[in-house]
């Protein structure tokens, strides 16, 4: 996020952009350092407004697809995703 831009509308663009999905920020989960590329990564729960999910950038991302929660480890090894987005799924449910 270039200085003095806003994360929010960062992140409701880059979504839109990248996947074809509108979507609305309902909070910020947290920010880290992503172990694998070192880049600061700031993560949000968002709403779903509207829109198919389809990878649009395929330079930054290999796929881009609806999963149930309950399947999620079928897509991404568990212990990589950033623990607060397993809570904001709600546990029980991954």
């Amino acid at each position: 996020i270039k200085p003095g831009r806003d994360p929010t509308l960062v992140a409701v663009s880059e979504t839109l952009a990248e996947t074809g999905v509108h979507c609305s920020v309902r909070s910020m989960l947290g920010t880290r350092l992503h172990p694998k590329t070192g880049a600061l990564c700031s993560y949000f729960l968002c709403d779903y407004l509207a829109g198919e999910a389809e990878n649009r950038d395929p330079v930054e991302n290999s796929a881009a697809t609806w999963a149930p929660t309950s399947r999620l480890s079928n897509f991404i090894d568990l212990e990589s995703i950033y623990p607060p987005i397993i809570d904001a799924l709600g546990a029980t449910h991954v």
